[in-house]
Protein backbone atom coordinates (compact mmCIF):
# COMPACT_ATOMS: atom_id res chain seq x y z
CA UNK A 1 0.00 0.00 0.00
CA UNK A 2 1.14 3.47 -0.76
CA UNK A 3 0.41 5.29 2.51
CA UNK A 4 3.02 7.98 1.90
CA UNK A 5 1.78 8.52 -1.66
CA UNK A 6 -1.79 8.90 -0.36
CA UNK A 7 -0.53 11.38 2.23
CA UNK A 8 1.27 13.48 -0.39
CA UNK A 9 -1.74 13.34 -2.71
CA UNK A 10 -4.02 14.57 0.10
CA UNK A 11 -1.55 17.35 0.90
CA UNK A 12 -1.39 18.29 -2.78
CA UNK A 13 -5.16 18.32 -3.16
CA UNK A 14 -5.55 20.46 -0.04
CA UNK A 15 -2.89 22.92 -1.24
CA UNK A 16 -4.40 23.03 -4.73
CA UNK A 17 -7.90 23.69 -3.33
CA UNK A 18 -6.55 26.41 -1.09
CA UNK A 19 -4.68 28.12 -3.95
CA UNK A 20 -7.75 27.89 -6.21
CA UNK A 21 -9.98 29.32 -3.49
CA UNK A 22 -7.48 32.13 -2.96
CA UNK A 23 -7.14 32.94 -6.67
CA UNK A 24 -10.87 32.83 -7.43
CA UNK A 25 -11.83 34.38 -4.09
CA UNK A 26 -13.96 31.42 -2.99
CA UNK A 27 -14.30 32.18 0.70
CA UNK A 28 -16.52 29.18 1.40
CA UNK A 29 -13.84 26.70 0.27
CA UNK A 30 -11.07 28.61 2.07
CA UNK A 31 -13.08 28.81 5.31
CA UNK A 32 -13.94 25.09 5.02
CA UNK A 33 -10.23 24.25 4.66
CA UNK A 34 -9.35 26.57 7.55
CA UNK A 35 -12.10 25.15 9.78
CA UNK A 36 -11.63 21.47 8.92
CA UNK A 37 -7.85 21.50 8.46
CA UNK A 38 -7.21 20.28 11.99
CA UNK A 39 -9.51 17.32 11.35
CA UNK A 40 -7.55 16.56 8.17
CA UNK A 41 -4.21 16.66 9.96
CA UNK A 42 -5.15 14.80 13.13
CA UNK A 43 -7.49 12.16 11.75
CA UNK A 44 -6.17 11.52 8.23
CA UNK A 45 -2.64 12.82 7.65
CA UNK A 46 -0.85 11.79 10.85
CA UNK A 47 -2.17 8.18 10.80
CA UNK A 48 -1.17 7.88 7.13
CA UNK A 49 2.30 9.16 7.98
CA UNK A 50 2.62 6.75 10.91
CA UNK A 51 1.48 3.80 8.75
CA UNK A 52 3.94 4.78 6.01
CA UNK A 53 6.81 4.91 8.48
CA UNK A 54 5.83 1.61 10.14
CA UNK A 55 5.49 -0.26 6.85
CA UNK A 56 8.58 1.25 5.17
CA UNK A 57 6.31 2.39 2.37
CA UNK A 58 8.34 4.03 -0.44
CA UNK A 59 7.03 6.54 -2.96
CA UNK A 60 7.85 5.94 -6.59
CA UNK A 61 7.42 8.89 -8.94
CA UNK A 62 7.53 8.13 -12.70
CA UNK A 63 9.51 4.94 -12.11
CA UNK A 64 12.10 6.74 -10.01
CA UNK A 65 12.30 5.96 -6.34
CA UNK A 66 13.02 8.81 -3.87
CA UNK A 67 15.29 7.80 -0.97
CA UNK A 68 13.16 6.73 1.96
CA UNK A 69 14.87 9.06 4.45
CA UNK A 70 14.00 12.08 2.30
CA UNK A 71 10.41 10.90 1.92
CA UNK A 72 9.94 10.51 5.66
CA UNK A 73 11.81 13.66 6.52
CA UNK A 74 9.80 15.71 4.02
CA UNK A 75 6.55 14.12 5.13
CA UNK A 76 7.27 14.72 8.79
CA UNK A 77 8.30 18.34 8.16
CA UNK A 78 5.19 18.94 6.06
CA UNK A 79 2.92 17.20 8.61
CA UNK A 80 4.42 19.25 11.44
CA UNK A 81 3.92 22.44 9.41
CA UNK A 82 0.30 21.59 8.69
CA UNK A 83 -0.21 20.61 12.33
CA UNK A 84 1.20 23.98 13.38
CA UNK A 85 -0.87 25.82 10.77
CA UNK A 86 -4.21 24.24 11.63
CA UNK A 87 -3.89 23.29 15.27
CA UNK A 88 -1.09 25.01 17.16
CA UNK A 89 -1.38 28.51 15.65
CA UNK A 90 -5.17 28.75 16.31
CA UNK A 91 -4.57 27.33 19.78
CA UNK A 92 -1.95 30.02 20.37
CA UNK A 93 -4.36 32.76 19.27
CA UNK A 94 -7.05 31.31 21.52
CA UNK A 95 -4.61 31.33 24.42
CA UNK A 96 -3.72 34.98 23.71
CA UNK A 97 -7.40 35.90 23.49
CA UNK A 98 -8.09 34.06 26.73
CA UNK A 99 -5.13 35.82 28.34
CA UNK A 100 -6.53 39.21 27.26
CA UNK A 101 -9.94 38.27 28.63
CA UNK A 102 -8.38 37.18 31.92
CA UNK A 103 -6.44 40.45 32.02
CA UNK A 104 -9.72 42.30 31.52
CA UNK A 105 -11.29 40.28 34.29
CA UNK A 106 -8.35 41.08 36.55
CA UNK A 107 -8.97 44.77 35.85
CA UNK A 108 -12.64 44.35 36.66
CA UNK A 109 -11.78 42.47 39.85
CA UNK A 110 -9.27 45.12 40.93
CA UNK A 111 -11.89 47.80 40.20
CA UNK A 112 -14.39 45.85 42.24
CA UNK A 113 -11.86 45.59 45.07
CA UNK A 114 -11.48 49.39 44.94
CA UNK A 115 -15.24 49.80 45.13
CA UNK A 116 -15.42 47.36 48.06
CA UNK A 117 -12.63 49.24 49.85
CA UNK A 118 -14.53 52.50 49.28
CA UNK A 119 -17.69 50.91 50.65
CA UNK A 120 -15.77 49.68 53.70
CA UNK A 121 -14.42 53.19 54.24
CA UNK A 122 -17.94 54.62 53.90
CA UNK A 123 -19.25 51.99 56.31
CA UNK A 124 -16.58 52.91 58.85
CA UNK A 125 -17.52 56.58 58.43
CA UNK A 126 -21.18 55.66 58.92
CA UNK A 127 -20.24 53.67 62.02
CA UNK A 128 -18.32 56.70 63.31
CA UNK A 129 -21.32 58.92 62.61
CA UNK A 130 -23.62 56.45 64.34
CA UNK A 131 -21.39 56.34 67.41
CA UNK A 132 -21.28 60.17 67.38
CA UNK A 133 -25.08 60.26 67.16
CA UNK A 134 -25.30 57.71 69.98
CA UNK A 135 -23.03 59.94 72.08
CA UNK A 136 -25.22 62.96 71.35
CA UNK A 137 -28.33 60.96 72.23
CA UNK A 138 -26.79 59.91 75.55
CA UNK A 139 -25.89 63.59 76.20
CA UNK A 140 -29.49 64.58 75.46
CA UNK A 141 -30.72 61.77 77.73
CA UNK A 142 -28.43 63.11 80.46
CA UNK A 143 -29.80 66.62 79.94
CA UNK A 144 -33.37 65.28 80.04
CA UNK A 145 -32.58 63.46 83.29
CA UNK A 146 -31.12 66.68 84.67
CA UNK A 147 -34.25 68.56 83.59
CA UNK A 148 -36.43 65.91 85.23
CA UNK A 149 -34.48 66.42 88.45
CA UNK A 150 -34.89 70.19 88.15
CA UNK A 151 -38.62 69.73 87.43
CA UNK A 152 -38.95 67.54 90.51
CA UNK A 153 -37.14 70.22 92.52
CA UNK A 154 -39.41 72.93 91.09
CA UNK A 155 -42.42 70.75 91.83
CA UNK A 156 -41.37 70.27 95.44
CA UNK A 157 -40.65 74.01 95.79
CA UNK A 158 -44.07 74.75 94.29
CA UNK A 159 -45.68 72.43 96.86
CA UNK A 160 -43.73 74.09 99.62
CA UNK A 161 -44.82 77.54 98.38
CA UNK A 162 -48.45 76.38 98.15
CA UNK A 163 -48.36 75.02 101.64
CA UNK A 164 -46.78 78.28 102.85
CA UNK A 165 -49.44 80.28 101.01
CA UNK A 166 -52.11 78.06 102.46
CA UNK A 167 -50.78 78.66 105.97
CA UNK A 168 -50.60 82.38 105.36
CA UNK A 169 -54.13 82.36 104.02
CA UNK A 170 -55.41 80.54 107.07
CA UNK A 171 -53.67 82.90 109.40
CA UNK A 172 -54.99 85.94 107.66
CA UNK A 173 -58.55 84.81 107.26
CA UNK A 174 -58.90 83.05 110.56
CA UNK A 175 -57.50 85.59 112.71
Amino acid sequence: MQYLLALWLLFGIAILLYIISYLFNKKKIRSFINDKGDFFVIVIAIPLLIMAILTNDPVTVAGMQIPMEFEWFGSIIFAVFVLWLYYLAPLKSKVYRLDREIGGMKGIISGTKGIIDGLKENASMVNGNISSINGQISDINGQISGMKGQMAGIKSETKAIRSDLHLIKEKLFHS
